[in-house]
């Protein structure tokens, strides 16, 4: 009488098969967001390659002069409390139209204290579409139809227009990534932590966008 065999296990076979196919998942995955970053560029190369600022009107003239205060402090560990060039002096940090404490504004700091405030609004603008792609992928969207959503909103005029105010296009750059947040938390997905560490990060930190959220 013949015995019985125990079947084959094929799932390290089919295991192995998978995490082969894996990379090329990972980087089909990453491929968008990175066209959706190049992408955001676009509008605004000319103004780059021309050697002219990104900044203008209130960017310009109120913003701008101040960044480096800003920068400075934050790069040596310090607050930036107190405004000595206006008039007698001024509350700086209380000042919410400044973003100081914004991760945008606290990561360029570190990383570049003497940059001018056309980086702070180029890195909105990246948040901006990167935001309004992971937005539209929260809800489902696939990847095209996500990417599309996304430049079309780094496009717009009224993100570009924002150029010329900082504190609406760090409203614009965060909105997205607070929707993106408060969506993966509620389905309590994989990122439902990061999700919520996110929102928290947003209501408290994003202090220009506060008034231009909503």
């Amino acid at each position: 009488m013949a015995q019985d065999r125990a079947p084959i296990d094929d799932a390290p076979a089919s295991a192995a098969l998978v995490g082969d196919a894996a990379p090329p998942g990972r980087l089909a995955r990453w491929a968008w967001p990175v066209a959706v970053a190049l992408g955001a560029l676009l509008p605004v190369l000319p103004l780059l390659l021309s050697g002219r600022h990104l900044a203008w009107r209130d960017s310009l003239r109120e913003f701008a002069p101040l960044r480096p205060v800003i920068a400075e402090a934050l790069h040596d560990g310090r607050l930036p409390l107190w405004d000595p060039y206006d008039g007698t002096g001024t509350p700086f940090l209380a000042q919410l139209l400044h973003g100081v404490l914004h991760p945008a504004s606290l990561a360029l700091a570190a990383v570049a204290p003497g940059a001018h405030l056309d980086a702070l609004l180029l890195t909105y603008l990246l948040l901006a579409a990167l935001g309004a792609y992971a937005a539209a992928r929260s809800l489902s969207a696939e990847p095209a139809a996500a990417a599309a959503a996304a430049l079309g909103k780094a496009a717009s005029g009224s993100v570009l227009s924002s150029l010329a105010n900082l504190p609406f296009l760090a409203g614009a750059a965060s909105l997205p990534w607070f929707l993106a947040a408060g969506r993966w938390t509620g389905n309590r997905a994989r990122f439902g932590a990061a999700g919520l560490a996110g929102q928290t990060l947003l209501v408290g930190a994003t202090t220009p966008a506060s008034p231009t959220l909503f």
